[in-house]
């Protein structure tokens, strides 16, 4: 099954991908989180990867430690050993690599967005020896807002699916200098307008942060439900038994 595929879903319902796990349950991208994205069979887990001070990647979404950590200090300046010991809403925040160990137990698509940074070499090698031991596991896919990211990701796993991500379609530019991506749009970039300059070659789009019904319903309609293949969303089962509901 390849990413992006609904397999707890009827044909008429995109894949949903559990937005930093099912984070409506858990604190964002925790063991926890993830644990109740597969409770409520989510199609695909979403997460967040940083590097910290050596070079350890860690699942994190902020550069700062504050909102999640309530500690002051920026994540690439933070040792992993101090990571260790902190708490995003009292649950430890995992490094990269426990991630294989999950999978192993839950096994769930990924979409694994790499962050932005200033050394994306670093981060590139960082991980890809945990990103080759989960694509053997699972289906797998990696997004960023950097597109040299996904163009040092290309050289060392060509096989690797890669989704760029945009909220501004002055981006779309990037599609020059990289091999075929997807492309992962914030939702209201999406309607029947702008399709046409999304779709030119054949990719996949998915939407985030997508939470309100009403939305996506909206994103199911277009293109006669064709063009939106997954819904990235903080509650991946009630949107989806709130869908369901609606199609009945």
């Amino acid at each position: 099954m390849t990413l992006g595929t609904p397999h707890h879903n009827p044909p008429s319902l995109p894949a949903l991908h559990a937005h930093r796990g099912a984070s409506h349950r858990a604190p964002e991208n925790t063991l926890r989180a993830f644990e109740f994205a597969a409770s409520e069979q989510a199609d695909a887990l979403e997460l967040d990867v940083r590097l910290t001070a050596d070079d350890v990647p860690v699942i994190f979404h902020d550069d700062e430690l504050v909102r999640m950590t309530g500690v002051a200090g920026r994540t690439a300046a933070t040792p992993w050993t101090t990571f260790r010991e902190l708490r995003a809403g009292g649950e430890p925040i995992p490094c990269f690599a426990e991630l294989i160990d999950f999978v192993r137990r839950h096994p769930l698509s990924l979409n694994i967005e790499l962050k932005p940074i200033v050394r994306p070499q670093a981060l590139v090698a960082a991980c890809e020896a945990t990103l080759r031991a989960l694509m053997a596991l699972v289906p797998t896919m990696v997004s960023s807002f950097d597109p040299r990211v996904l163009m040092m990701l290309h050289e060392r796993l060509p096989t690797l699916p890669l989704g760029l991500i945009l909220e501004d379609v002055r981006a779309l530019a990037a599609l020059k200098l990289l091999p075929a991506v997807d492309l992962h749009l914030r939702h209201d970039l999406i309607d029947a307008a702008s399709l046409p300059t999304f779709l030119g070659t054949p990719r996949a789009l998915r939407a985030w942060t997508v939470d309100d019904p009403a939305v996506a319903r909206r994103l199911m309609a277009l293109d006669e439900g064709r063009a939106v293949a997954a819904l990235i969303t903080n509650r991946p089962g009630p949107l989806r038994a709130e869908l369901l509901t609606a199609l009945l």
